[in-house]
């Protein structure tokens, strides 16, 4: 995460996102986002010198309901400036 974080600060970038699996394994990977100066936008979806605006959960093929937990087999779309 901190590499990660370090390209996002990198002169000429302006901020970016990063998104993927990042469950907390131990008790430090829970504040991984706070201790590299990152925002959490949702679960999974750090961001640094962008605002996230909207947020839509991309359901797989087929599985909508009223109530479908997340997963990771779901996708995000994420609007942000």
């Amino acid at each position: 995460m901190e590499i990660l974080a370090n390209l996002l600060r990198e002169p000429g970038c302006g901020g970016g996102l990063i998104a993927g699996d990042f469950n907390a394994i131990s008790l430090e990977d829970h504040a991984l986002l706070d201790k590299n100066g990152l925002v959490d936008a949702l679960d999974k979806v750090a961001m640094s010198g962008v605002d996230a605006k909207d947020m839509e959960i991309l359901h797989p093929a087929g599985e909508y309901s009223n109530y479908i937990p997340c997963s990771d087999h779901f996708g995000l779309r994420l609007s942000f400036t």
